[in-house]
């Protein structure tokens, strides 16, 4: 038990939570290139939204990241609802229900990205919860 509460460093916090964000990036690349354009008919102003909000996605926690030195409180609850649901959503979601293993959009890549999504989101969420119980909820 002493190894998994050693995750409460806030190294580990940042390391984690930067691999998570790469995942994400690489996940919506996959997105962006071979899952959308066969499924919807996407218009380049729809394309243009939906980069927006991506980016918006991906600089939040960016941004929650580089105000961790502060010691305030937000940038943890940020990274700890986003990698919640990269966790839940771009791991768990999407092996049960939206490209179940073996997933055959670009495979093997593709597999590797959902479960790199998945490895990734849960130590990010396990080390900010453990960084949050020790340090923040004080």
């Amino acid at each position: 038990m002493q190894s998994i509460k050693g995750l409460a460093n806030k190294e580990y916090l940042i390391t984690f939570s930067a691999f998570s964000i790469l995942s994400f990036i690489a996940r919506a690349l996959l997105d962006w290139r071979y899952v959308f354009p066969f499924m919807l008919n996407i218009s380049d102003s729809d394309a243009v939204i939906g980069t927006i909000i991506y980016a918006i996605l991906v600089l939040i926690p960016i941004v929650a990241l580089l105000n961790i030195k502060v010691d305030l409180r937000w940038p943890i609850f940020v990274l700890l609802i986003f990698h919640a649901l990269q966790f839940l959503f771009l791991g768990i979601m999407s092996s049960l229900y939206l490209c179940p293993s073996p997933c055959p959009t670009i495979w093997p890549i593709g597999e590797i990205i959902i479960w790199s999504s998945t490895l990734t989101g849960l130590l990010a969420l396990l080390s900010t919860v453990l960084y949050w119980r020790k340090n923040v909820s004080k």
